[in-house]
């Protein structure tokens, strides 16, 4: 199952719109439970960072996308927290873009 990570920000629509076109099986969660048992994750990123990632910690969906990625499991980021901006560098992210290849 494929996890779309709901975190009140990001382009859900398009996503569930791609996904349901190409017939996935796919969940929306905010939970980090269902992250943890994906077999893959989208993180569709759009919106400020702070503000994402403050709704990140709230719902400990860091932690579970930090130790998804670092599972070797497939997951694919749109647009957010895989680049370190010199605007954004007082702002923790997830710093994704250094434990996954291109």
């Amino acid at each position: 199952m494929i996890a779309v990570i709901n975190y009140g920000s990001g382009n859900l629509k398009s996503v569930e719109m791609a996904l349901r076109y190409l017939g996935a099986y796919f969940k929306i969660t905010s939970d980090s439970k269902v992250v943890a048992e994906s077999e893959k994750v989208i993180f569709p990123g759009v919106g400020e960072a702070k503000h994402a990632m403050d709704i990140l910690k709230t719902t400990h969906l860091d932690e579970a996308l930090c130790d998804f990625a670092a599972s070797g499991r497939s997951l694919l980021g749109i647009c957010l927290f895989f680049f370190n901006d010199t605007a954004t560098t007082e702002i923790y992210t997830l710093s994704l873009h250094d434990a996954l290849p291109i």
